[in-house]
């Protein structure tokens, strides 16, 4: 089975997915967890690793975020990037996910097409990137999933825990909104079983493993 898990900010999706685990090994399923984001696997990291070996000057750690952010103006670099992420994730969704299934594992991805295009296009709003050809190809060629949960908080619950979190590098307020956003709206195209996570961990797991089924 693929079983996708997307959510709001906090809404305890590593969480959820440790108990998924738990529950599936028990059932005697054997599983492997994938984390995605475009742009950072560990192919991209070990891309850029050995980029500034060559040369060091060309691209700038987290450390420098003031360089980074100069690089990032270049329309040219975005789009680069752009491009790059979008092949770290057919490698990602279309050969590995497909790779592990083949294998009969139970894969379980925390965030999968629509988190990582959401981020994309919320990072390079003007680049349009789920509008191009190749996002829209990689729906196309990624495997459908099993199951697709997407969990939810209200917006008061949402910022009580991000607060509590205190994550060391949160999103600008304003992509923030728009994220929160973008996920009301998937909830409220269909597509996902929406489970509202502001109950007890225990609660919402139950949840997910009543939706997946006998």
């Amino acid at each position: 089975m693929l079983i996708t898990m997307s959510g709001v900010d906090c809404s305890g999706k590593s969480t959820q997915i440790e108990l998924l685990r738990a529950h599936l090994t028990g059932q005697g399923s054997s599983s492997h967890v994938i984390w995605h984001r475009p742009g950072y696997s560990p192919r991209m990291d070990a891309m850029r690793r050995a980029i500034r070996r060559l040369r060091p000057s060309s691209l700038p750690t987290s450390d420098d975020p003031r360089s980074r952010q100069e690089i990032f103006e270049r329309a040219r670099v975005r789009r680069a990037w752009v491009a790059m992420a979008l092949a770290d994730s057919y490698v990602e969704y279309v050969f590995h996910v497909r790779w592990l299934l083949a294998r009969g594992l139970t894969v379980v991805c925390d965030r999968y097409l629509q988190d990582s295009m959401l981020d994309l296009e919320l990072r390079f709003p003007e680049l349009k990137v789920t509008s191009r050809r190749p996002a829209r190809a990689l729906h196309y060629l990624a495997p459908a999933p099993d199951a697709a949960f997407l969990l939810m908080l209200p917006w008061d619950e949402m910022t009580r825990r991000m607060e509590a979190k205190r994550e060391p590098f949160p999103d600008p307020p304003s992509i923030r909104d728009q994220r929160f956003d973008a996920y009301q709206s998937m909830a409220e195209r269909g597509g996902f079983h929406v489970i509202h996570a502001a109950a007890e961990p225990q609660e919402v797991h139950n949840e997910v493993v009543a939706r997946l089924g006998p």
